[in-house]
């Protein structure tokens, strides 16, 4: 229920005159016998809900115009918890079938071809294993902590799509994908700070787009401390090597010879390596000095 399903069919006039039609809703006086006997069928179905496109025009001579039969039910309500149904919620949400008669008549000739449209509603049951993640430690600046959420299909019949909407320092990961009926997935929340002090967010787990049902998932944390101002390395002359990690400098000792017979030195002033090999000058200025007797 809330989606749509399509059915197309083709009137063809085999005659040499243009010929022009309309489709409309039969009413109980004109209705098939069929329908009115079909024991199986729950009520019948509103104008809405079976729409006839177009629902006139004109068909050339010796020509066919294809002409498509909407089957859309209405969307169902919310559950009353807002994140999950209840065993009582699913069993009264049961599928239901429906049924309309339409008529096509052609204006000219007076001919009527009448159709009997059938369709069945399924409800959506999909559920979250709870409403709110609430991250009790504190986490740091840049960090991310990770908690999981299960989402559920209660429905044995139909397979449903589902997709996370993007938050401000909050993420699901899978963010979208499909279950099959009867099925489940477990979904990674991710707390991950870019600013410090409490946060909270709502993510919405959308079944099908929105069209047929929207779940809520209340976030929240707290980031406290950091690791360090994160550096953006960019711009027309970054190189390779300034993507990867900065590591501390090391240096390759230089003997020096002792003066007037003194004590020597070995003095560290060189990256171990040698020269750099992008040509730009030395990052580290830094010298040591180690006494030698």
């Amino acid at each position: 229920a809330g989606l749509d399903k399509t059915r197309r069919c083709t009137l063809v006039n085999n005659g040499p005159q243009l010929v022009s039609f309309n489709i409309f809703t039969l009413r109980d006086d004109d209705e098939p016998q069929e329908l009115a006997e079909d024991e199986d069928l729950d009520r019948l179905a509103s104008d809405q809900m079976f729409v006839a496109e177009p629902s006139d025009g004109q068909i050339p001579a010796f020509g066919s115009l294809v002409v498509s039969f909407r089957f859309a039910p209405p969307q169902q309500p919310q559950s009353k918890a807002g994140y999950r149904f209840t065993r009582a919620e699913i069993q009264e949400r049961g599928g239901a079938s429906f049924a309309v008669g339409k008529r096509v008549q052609a204006l000219e000739t007076g001919q009527i071809i009448d159709l009997i449209l059938r369709g069945d509603a399924v409800p959506p049951a999909v559920q979250l294993s709870r409403s709110k993640v609430q991250y009790m430690d504190p986490c740091k600046l840049y960090d991310h902590m990770e908690t999981t959420v299960t989402l559920t299909n209660a429905n044995a019949h139909m397979p449903v799509d589902f997709s996370f909407d993007k938050v401000a320092h909050f993420a699901v990961t899978p963010a979208s994908g499909r279950l099959a009926p009867g099925g489940k997935r477990d979904l990674v929340v991710s707390f991950q700070p870019r600013q410090q002090g409490g946060l909270s967010s709502k993510l919405t787990c959308a079944i099908f787009k929105g069209a047929v049902l929207s779940l809520p998932l209340h976030v929240s944390g707290v980031c406290q401390g950091t690791d360090g101002r994160r550096k953006l390395v960019g711009g027309l002359t970054a190189l390779p090597e300034d993507f990867l990690k900065e590591k501390e400098p090391q240096f390759a000792p230089t003997a020096v010879p002792p003066l007037d017979g003194g004590i020597a030195r070995a003095v560290l002033t060189q990256p171990v390596g040698g020269a750099e090999r992008s040509g730009r000058r030395t990052l580290w200025m830094e010298t040591a000095e180690i006494d030698q007797a």
